[in-house]
């Protein structure tokens, strides 16, 4: 970290120099490699090169670094474990690290920027490095107003009831993890980890500095969210100075009480910090009715003028006296709900050491958390609202949409017993049930879900709210999901320039539109609009976000995609090996996205026949995946789907048969029957199975699938023709002949009323149909022998 004053190295590095509190116990303390790690000047590490050491202490070290690559000059703080010789549990602590601190993503937060880990298995992390001054020397350099400093305290607690909404815990706030940059934003540094600290060692359970930390973390005592009340209060002492007014003397008195006395959450500090700052009534202050009356009376003069009035306000400081008791009560019942969520469920489960589970995987931790829930928010329901849309989201993002879809429907009656059925408050959890109801169901039942939150939203006038773009969004990836490709066109049409407008040309939300518009323009054989669009955004310029790089890159491998299609599979392939060596060069090899990468490569290498190089990608990936995500994941499903087609293709028909048949079984398990993803792996599968000769299994496979198809996929798109395509096959190769020319004719049929009579699938079924009327078995004979 840099600093623009002259600050003790001591305290302005300390929030870089910790790898959290779990990471500096006792335990783990002697986990240490007894050999420190040291880096030279210049040395490489991802898309960084070291230029000095910043310092080090507990288990970590932390580097200045800057971008060695060339694309864009930055400076950051790169972080690693002290240590060459590295162990499993270090290891574990690490990454999960830089796991929380990516969920973190708030605009007084040092973001983190980047990951990956070194040849020998040391992992890494940069974060955003802060140029500033810590808060007390910030104000008083500047002498600035007590509302002045309320103001930057009141963003310090935003930035950690933000963490605290994500169930993480600070414990280690003090001013020089608070740095404030020379245009006078707050940044909050070492924030992801310490509320893990849970070991049993005293000394390692009250770590962070001692000055800011409550008296239970001194104690030894289980983390909380009023460790860091109990710090903000120390700070704001500290910002306010020796002789503070009335009213802040009493919040920080509250702030730094005893636990059952002090502020229940942040959010309550931070209201009263607030109604301080624009002269309102402070809750912690004792001052009774005639100090409400003062406060009242200075704010609202007009009001003074006559006993009428004096009356009315007199009833309403009584109002509000009730409603605040209610509500105080309702806020501490939601911090100790959380605090127990917290310390009983989430940390012990994300936490391999307590668990007991050194390989945890987060799908593990999910549901460990998850079946704790129970009944334990029937006093905090917006509580338990909040984590059960957290957990939907989780699960969602793992693939796991079954799952995903009961904790959202938990959140949607939790939030429709809070607030009714209809309103503002309302639209997010009724998005979330319309994004999993589009993994799930029918385009046609999904879009239902859809249209009903987007018309209320609609007719409120909040169209260009964030949230109403981002579920519109949702909508059409829905809609290009199942193949309903000229309505996504439409849509986004009129959609981009609403999203430009909320979020800015140069935003990602707008790039990853854009992204998705080339790809139907793809889909529906309009190469060009799809290719004019991703080069003009390839052609404007970067803006600041550091993960417009990133952007770029996915730009880039759709373009590859688009050339594929158009053909030009030599320039394709060689975009695509570029895109890959960016993604190494940027993240690593083992990346999610450099992982997808290498998946997009191999898959174009399979079509220019390299299917060697292509089969030693697919493992590649799949090995990785495996071991780091587990076989439940979707993009692992999908690693095991295209190495057994790539099998399949290679004549490997046995090996080809247990990959597709594992996928196949995950997800019926983890899908159902009826989804659109079994659907197809029991397609793959049954492709195999021919080829293996065993045409009973096959056509047994395919009728199942077909049986459920149109359900499935609706009347609308083009999957169910392209499965009844793929079942006339089975048909040629078991010498049915007559029941395979009707329905290749019927695919024919559908494919051309769902994608258009000039469409390639169009062309390649008349041919086939052409060959079985000319010579059946030359027809089956090209079945049984064809390479894919």
């Amino acid at each position: 970290m840099d600093s623009t004053a002259r600050s003790p190295a001591s305290d302005l590095l300390s929030g870089w120099m910790r790898t959290g509190g779990l990471l500096q116990s006792v335990f783990v303390r002697d986990l240490i490699a007894g050999e420190t790690l040291a880096l030279e000047p210049g040395t490489r590490i991802g898309a960084w090169r070291i230029i000095d050491e910043i310092g080090r202490g507990g288990m970590g070290v932390v580097f200045r670094a800057e971008r060695a690559d060339g694309a864009y000059r930055q400076e950051i703080a790169l972080k690693l474990i002290d240590g060459k010789a590295i162990r499993d549990e270090q290891r574990a602590l690490f990454v999960r690290e830089r796991q929380l601190l990516a969920e973190l993503e708030h605009p007084n937060i040092a973001r983190l920027l980047d990951g990956g880990e070194l040849d020998i298995g040391q992992p890494w992390f940069a974060l955003e490095l802060v140029r500033g001054e810590a808060l007390d020397r910030y104000a008083d350099a500047r002498h600035l107003s007590l509302g002045a400093r309320i103001d930057l305290l009141i963003d310090v607690a935003a930035a950690v009831a933000h963490a605290h909404g994500r169930l993480i815990i600070h414990r280690d706030i003090k001013p020089g993890n608070v740095l404030v940059d020379a245009n006078g934003r707050i940044k909050l540094l070492d924030f992801g980890i310490s509320g893990l600290a849970r070991d049993g060692d005293t000394a390692a359970a009250g770590l962070g500095t001692m000055a800011f930390a409550s008296p239970e973390q001194k104690a030894g005592e289980a983390p909380s969210t009023g460790d860091d009340v109990y710090a903000l209060g120390r700070l704001l002492e500290i910002v306010a100075g020796p002789d503070p007014p009335a009213d802040v003397r009493s919040i920080i008195d509250k702030a730094t009480a005893a636990s059952a006395a002090r502020y229940p959450s942040v959010a309550s500090l931070s209201e009263d910090l607030r109604a301080f700052r624009d002269g309102a009534v402070v809750s912690a202050h004792k001052g009774g009715l005639a100090y409400r009356l003062r406060k009242r009376i200075a704010r609202h003069p007009l009001a003074s003028t006559g006993a009428i009035l004096a009356m009315l306000l007199i009833a309403g400081f009584i109002g509000a006296l009730i409603a605040q008791r209610g509500a105080a009560r309702a806020e501490a019942a939601k911090a100790e709900a959380i605090n127990r969520f917290l310390n009983d469920d989430v940390l012990t489960s994300a936490n391999p050491m307590l668990s007991g589970d050194a390989g945890l995987s987060i799908r593990s931790a999910l549901d460990r958390a998850a079946s704790a829930i129970g009944t334990r928010f029937t006093d905090a329901p917006d509580v338990a609202e909040a984590i059960e849309m957290t957990l939907a989201r989780s699960y969602s993002g793992l693939g796991v949409f079954d799952i995903a879809e009961v904790h959202a429907k938990r959140a949607a009656e939790l939030n429709r017993q809070r607030v009714g059925e209809h309103g503002a408050e309302t639209w997010a959890v009724r998005g979330l049930l319309a994004d999993l109801a589009g993994a799930r169901l029918p385009a046609d039942e999904a879009d239902a879900y859809f249209a009903a939150v987007l018309d209320e939203m609609d007719s409120a006038g909040a169209l260009d709210m964030p949230l109403a773009v981002d579920i519109a969004f949702d909508r059409e990836r829905m809609h290009a999901r199942n193949s309903q490709t000229n309505k996504v066109i439409a849509e986004m049409q009129t959609l981009l320039p609403r999203a430009r407008h909320v979020y800015g040309d140069d935003s990602l939300t707008v790039i990853g539109m854009e992204s998705s518009l080339a790809n139907s323009y793809a889909f529906a054989n309009r190469l060009d609009d799809a290719e004019n669009l991703l080069r003009a955004r390839l052609a404007k310029p970067l803006g600041s976000d550091p993960a417009l790089p990133l952007a770029r890159l996915d730009v880039q491998q759709n373009l590859a995609y688009v050339l594929r299609q158009r053909g030009k599979a030599d320039d394709a392939l060689a975009l695509e090996k570029e895109v890959v060596e960016s993604y190494t060069k940027l993240l690593g090899r083992t990346h999610p996205n450099t992982l997808s990468a290498l998946n997009e490569y191999a898959g174009m290498l399979q079509d220019a026949n390299r299917l060697d190089e292509s089969g030693s990608l697919f493992r590649e990936v799949l090995e990785v995946r495996l071991k780091r995500e587990g076989e439940e994941n979707y993009k692992t499903r999908t690693s095991m789907n295209n190495l057994g087609m790539l099998l399949s293709s290679q004549g490997s028909l046995d090996e080809a048969a247990q990959w597709l048949a594992r996928v196949h079984a995950l997800e019926l398990r983890l899908s159902g029957a009826d989804s659109a993803e079994t659907l197809k792996a029991a397609h793959n599968l049954a492709g195999v199975k021919r080829k293996q000769g065993d045409i009973a299994a096959a056509l047994g496979l395919q009728e199942d699938v077909l049986a459920r198809a149109d359900k499935t996929f609706g009347p609308n798109g083009p999957e169910p023709a392209m499965l009844r395509y793929g079942y006339a096959l089975t048909l040629i190769a078991g010498k049915q002949f007559d029941r395979a020319k009707v329905e290749l004719a019927r695919a024919r049929d559908d494919l051309i009323r769902t994608l258009g009579a000039g469409h390639q699938r169009v062309k390649t079924t008349n041919e086939r149909l052409a060959e079985l009327e000319r010579d059946p078995l030359a027809a089956r004979e090209r079945v049984l022998h064809a390479p894919r």
